[in-house]
C-alpha cells in the first residue's frame, strides 16, 4: 500500500536525528536536535490538517474537527520559539496528542482502521526519535 510505504519513509529523517544525535559529533548534534524537532513539528501539522479533511468531507457537520485540525499547527509555532533542547518533549507530546485523537476518530467511525494501524508503528517511531533527543 502506497500510504504504508510513504508512512514508512516519513520515519528516515527522526531515525536520522536520533541517530546523529547519539553517535554524532557535537555539531552533528546540534543539528540533529534543530531538524529532528523542525520536522516532528511538520508531521504534527500534517496530523491535524488529516482532521481539516475529515471536517471539510462532511459539509460542515464536524466543526469541532475544525477547531481541532488547527490546533496543532498553532501549538508547533509556539513550541518552535522554545530553545532548541527544550522541544523535544513538548514535540513528543504533540505526538501521542495527536494519536489519541485519531483514536477517538476511530471509535467515532470517522477514519479507517488501516490508518490507525499504521499510525501505531508510526508514532512509536516519531515518538522514540523524540523521546531520544530529549532524554539521553
Amino acid at each position: 500500500m502506497m500510504a504504508s510505504l510513504l508512512g514508512w519513509g516519513g520515519v528516515i529523517p527522526f531515525a536520522a536525528a536520533a541517530l546523529a544525535w547519539l553517535y554524532g559529533e557535537p555539531i552533528h548534534r546540534i543539528y540533529a536536535l534543530q531538524l529532528g524537532t523542525i520536522y516532528a513539528g511538520t508531521i504534527i501539522v500534517f496530523l491535524g490538517a488529516v482532521h481539516w479533511g475529515l471536517a471539510i468531507s462532511n459539509e460542515g457537520k464536524r466543526n469541532a474537527w475544525l477547531v481541532w485540525s488547527i490546533l496543532p499547527s498553532l501549538a508547533v509555532t509556539l513550541v518552535l520559539f522554545l530553545p532548541a533542547p527544550v522541544r523535544p518533549l513538548p514535540m513528543l507530546a504533540g505526538l501521542l496528542i495527536c494519536w489519541g485523537v485519531d483514536r477517538f476518530a476511530l471509535a467515532l467511525g470517522l477514519i479507517p482502521g488501516w490508518y490507525m494501524r499504521l499510525r501505531h508503528g508510526l508514532t512509536i517511531a516519531a515518538g522514540l526519535s523524540m523521546a531520544t533527543l530529549a532524554f539521553t
